[in-house]
């Protein structure tokens, strides 16, 4: 009975001996291929490819598409991962990801909402109107009329819900012809698939909220309305895209205002015959005093509303402009060269010389 006890002891022994070392070589295998799928240490260059995740997928289908990509090799690695780094609102849509992408970096980017590419795209950019807008997409959007967005974003229905909509005055967008020209952020806007003209305005007007909101806490300190200060932003804009010239131009305005004489801005003549325009081919009959309350050759103040959309640089100028002592300023059309002058008789020869 001991010999047959030592006997299978031994037997034991030797087998975990065996064992044991190829345990430990397959777990260290099994740690070096996850630490290397997760985190991408000893991968090869990878490649660019474009993934669709449909909407409403789970972690476990998102890992199969990622496995079928190509993108992962261990779905059940990357569902494991997702869980306990505590990820959540992973977004549906296209996404551009690499083959030899780490899974912190693959799940940065299908849960940001900035990553989803989208077949069509609207751009709004710094001193663009709605008038600009209408020509730039006319006839271009498949599933929408830019005409049908354009109006959904000015319908008060829209706006009138959201709390920027406040703190520039309900009161102030009345007597506009566009309510929210000037006040759309300069931003690249996607169109989702199946989207609206409606629920695209919303987005849009959604976006705008959140920056006119941050940009308040900024301009909290200045004697300027909020509205004012983005409509003589939207004036400075369309003068001069030059961020250095922008706080000269802007004392130039300040300066006028404050001896209360006309703005006399050509920018906003013009806008006031895009408005013109406008309703003319719209078959609309609108209030002429609203058309001249845009033109500051008529005006003594500053326009109804903004004449469009204001950079960031450009409402800085507006609340901090930079009073050298002038009253007039001309713009060289040719050169983009502006010409300041403290009396008329010396901006005349500017404007005759150039």
């Amino acid at each position: 009975m001991k010999y047959e006890n030592k006997f299978t002891e031994n037997k034991i022994n030797r087998y975990i001996k065996f064992i044991i070392p190829i345990f430990l070589t397959l777990t260290g295998i099994f740690i070096f291929l996850s630490i290397n799928e997760i985190y991408s240490v000893f991968k090869k260059e990878g490649y660019e490819k474009i993934i669709t995740i449909p909407d409403k997928t789970s972690v476990i289908n998102i890992s199969k598409i990622l496995k079928n990509e190509k993108i992962i090799s261990t779905p059940i690695l990357f569902q494991i991962y997702s869980r306990f780094k505590n990820y959540k609102n992973m977004k549906s849509g296209k996404f551009k990801l690499k083959t030899n992408m780490n899974y912190n970096d693959i799940i940065k980017t299908i849960t940001n909402n900035e990553n989803v590419i989208y077949d069509e795209k609207i751009i709004f950019y710094e001193g663009m109107d709605f008038f600009t807008l209408k020509e730039k997409y006319k006839d271009k959007l498949k599933n929408i009329k830019i005409e049908d967005l354009i109006e959904e974003i000015n319908n008060e229905e829209n706006f009138k819900e959201f709390p920027f909509i406040e703190e520039i005055g309900r009161e102030s967008l009345k007597d506009t012809y566009y309510p929210m020209e000037g006040l759309i952020f300069p931003y690249t806007y996607p169109i989702k698939e199946n989207s609206t003209a409606k629920s695209i305005a919303k987005d849009i007007l959604n976006k705008s909220n959140e920056k006119i909101l941050e940009l308040k806490e900024k301009t909290k300190d200045s004697e300027m309305k909020l509205y004012d200060i983005f409509i003589l932003a939207s004036i400075i804009q369309a003068e001069t895209s030059n961020v250095e010239e922008m706080r000269k131009v802007s004392g130039v305005f300040h300066n006028r205002m404050k001896i209360k004489k006309k703005l006399e801005s050509d920018v906003t003549a013009l806008y006031s015959k895009k408005i013109k325009n406008d309703s003319k081919n719209k078959n609309l009959t609108i209030n002429l005093d609203l058309i001249k309350n845009y033109n500051t050759y008529q005006t003594k103040s500053l326009p109804s509303g903004p004449i469009c959309t204001p950079s960031l640089k450009a409402i800085e100028a507006a609340i901090k402009p930079l009073n050298e002592g002038y009253y007039y300023f001309y713009a060289d059309s040719k050169t983009g060269k502006i010409f300041y002058e403290k009396d008329f008789e010396n901006h005349k020869k500017n404007y005759i010389k150039n």
